[in-house]
This record gives structure tokens, sequence and C-alpha cells, in this order.
């Protein structure tokens, strides 16, 4: 089954490397470093500056419109996959990465006044090797 692509694109991204090799303590003030095996597991942190939840003709919140910054969708999205389905992730460097969410998804308080938009948040995937 193909993976979805996560279409929430109007933010900044932080890559963070895990530490993964592991130094072992010799005689005489010397240590050894072991050599990791295979490719890092990036940490991703997506910085979304606002979204927002728009409603249709009825009144009723939208998970349609303007996918890119509908919280709404984004909240949905979350729920399909939770912490536990894979999904991609199109990052401007490494292309299209396989990953999940790192932490469970919390909404974002609204701006006062904001007409449903929010105040800036995060959210974290993590990528999986396979």
């Amino acid at each position: 089954m193909a993976k979805e692509l996560f279409p929430f694109t109007i933010h900044t991204c932080e890559v963070e490397y895990p530490e993964r090799s592991s130094q072992i303590k010799l005689g005489g003030g010397w240590t050894h470093t072991q050599k990791p095996v295979g490719p890092p597991a990036r940490l991703f942190t997506l910085t979304f500056e606002a979204m927002k939840y728009y409603l249709d003709d009825n009144g009723a919140v939208d998970d349609s419109q303007s996918i890119e910054t509908n919280l709404f969708a984004l909240d949905k999205f979350y729920q399909k996959h939770e912490l536990l389905e894979h999904f991609l992730y199109d990052h401007y460097l490494y292309g299209q990465v396989v990953v999940i969410f790192h932490k469970p998804f919390k909404t974002p308080k609204l701006l006062a006044g904001g007409d449903g938009a929010s105040q800036g948040f995060q959210v974290q995937l993590q990528e999986i090797r396979t």
C-alpha cells in the first residue's frame, strides 16, 4: 500500500542527527569509538508560524480548504496516522523520507480575535529506516 504524503508544506525544518556511536574507555586515557551500523534515523522538527481552522459555506469546520495551512486537516492527518502508521515527508534536500510522528500531536492555542488562526507550534517527525 502506498504511503500518504504529508501535505502541510508551509513550515521551516530543522534536522537532528542522533548519537549513534558508542565509546569504550581503554587504559591510559584512551578511548575507542565504535562505528555505527547503517545510516542515521533523523529527527525532523517542523516549525509552523501559524495554521488556521477554515469554515465552509454552512459554518462547519472544513478540512479541504487551503490544505497547506489547514489546522483541522493536520489534526485529522495525525488521527489517521498517530504514532504508528508511516507516511512520507518531502524534505527539500533529502527528497521523500519515510517518517512517523515522534510525539503525540497537541493542537496549538488560537490567537484571540484571529478568526481561527493559531499561534506558532512545532511537530516532530522521526525518520524510519526500512
